[in-house]
């Protein structure tokens, strides 16, 4: 693993609407973000700019137990309720939405399709605090599948576990797995340069973990560099999104902080 230090820039801070912003997609234009644990199923569309929420489309048959990630392909929006903190849910679930439908802007209410999950090496569903394996907070689209790298609370690890797009319940084996060195809290995928950026937290910093130079799913074999960030404002960082080749968003909630926060990241 190699590993580096550098800067990223606030963009701006957040409102209030989405203090405990999660995921993060930039889609045709449009940066969407949405709330986690407890809140309303909203995507938000943010002004960059501001940070001000311009539009909210509620997703009317789906619960937010605990949304934490985006990702989306060419027809659709993914929405990763794979929070699971406490290791006991039973009931994790990837809602998809039509791009086209999200973008129709006459519309603040769409439906949702679900995709249910388990994990096949848990057999364990007692509540922990904060010590499962088995939490979730990041989610990418590559070709046909959805990936999710887990969030090791015991062991600083990322399991890796990949599945159909498709509505349905599947049972999902690990495939890969990566030493983060730390928490995994969001990841978004750069397909012009095929490569995985992850977001996450240590014990005294923050990082960015891109996985690259991989084939196929064999993600561990690939290069792994890993890159400390500083954030001025609030250091929860959660959400993650690819702008340019070489450019991304970040957002993080507010924790101890007046306020969530945009960030920006060049490599």
């Amino acid at each position: 693993m190699v590993c580096q230090a550098q800067t990223i820039t606030t963009i701006s801070p957040l409102s209030s609407s989405v203090n405990e912003t999660s995921g993060l997609i930039y889609l045709n234009g449009k940066l969407i973000t949405h709330n986690d644990s407890g809140g309303k199923p909203i995507l938000f569309e943010i002004d960059v700019k501001t940070g001000e929420v311009i539009r909210k489309i509620h997703i009317e048959n789906a619960k937010n137990i605990d949304w934490e990630d985006l990702t989306y392909d060419e027809n659709y929006i993914y929405i990763a309720d794979t929070g699971n903190n406490r290791g006991s849910r039973k009931n994790l679930k990837i809602y998809r939405v039509l791009i086209s439908t999200f973008m129709d802007e006459k519309l603040d209410s769409i439906k949702a399709e679900a995709i249910s999950i388990k994990y096949a090496d848990q057999s364990s569903f007692k509540k922990t605090n904060r010590k499962t394996n088995f939490d979730a907070e990041a989610l990418v689209s590559i070709n046909d599948s959805l990936y999710i790298f887990s969030k090791n609370w015991s062991n600083g690890w990322t399991n890796i576990y990949a599945f159909p797009k498709t509505p349905g319940a599947y049972t999902l084996s690990k495939i890969d797995s990566i030493n983060a060195l730390g928490l995994v809290t969001g990841a978004t995928y750069n397909q012009k340069l095929n490569s995985i950026m992850l977001s996450g937290y240590g014990v005294s910093s923050n990082f960015l973990l891109e996985i690259s130079d991989f084939k196929g799913n064999n993600f561990s074999k690939g290069k792994v560099n890993r890159i400390e960030i500083f954030p001025t404002g609030s250091k929860q960082v959660e959400g993650i999104t690819q702008i340019s080749p070489t450019t991304y968003y970040l957002s993080a909630e507010k924790n101890n902080t007046p306020n969530a926060v945009l960030y920006l990241f060049e490599k």
